[in-house]
């Protein structure tokens, strides 16, 4: 298991969601997120400072630069041998939550999946 005290916020972030994204999928990463962080401010006006007015071509572009960033990134994450993708119909939220905060223990501790879930709860780093 990987020291977790070394690593900042943002890598703790990062690690947490592509160990979620690894063991419920996107949907199911989504989901579990939304159990836990608060809801604030205005979205429409947000994204629009977020992500601006890209062309398509950017965005693909933006598209190609993360699929390559997070095969690279794959090789860094402990590799799950138990952990299945599940039909997420099946499941209520608290199975999806319960499945997400075994998967962010068994990648970064017990220490780890806590830092990442203080961090949903009080809206970033």
């Amino acid at each position: 298991m990987m020291d977790v005290t070394k690593l900042t916020s943002h890598e703790i972030r990062q690690l947490g969601i592509e160990t979620l994204a690894l063991a419920l999928g996107p949907a199911g990463t989504g989901l579990f997120i939304h159990q836990f962080e608060k809801g604030s401010g205005d979205y429409t006006q947000d994204r629009d400072k977020i992500l601006g007015n890209p062309t398509i071509e950017e965005i693909v572009a933006e598209i190609k630069k993360r699929r390559e960033s997070q095969v690279e990134s794959l090789d860094t994450l402990p590799k799950f041998t138990s952990i299945k993708i599940v039909d997420l119909r099946q499941l209520m939220s608290t199975q999806i939550k319960q499945l997400g905060i075994d998967a962010l223990t068994k990648a970064l501790g017990v220490d780890g999946m806590t830092r990442f879930l203080r961090q949903l709860e009080i809206g970033g780093d």
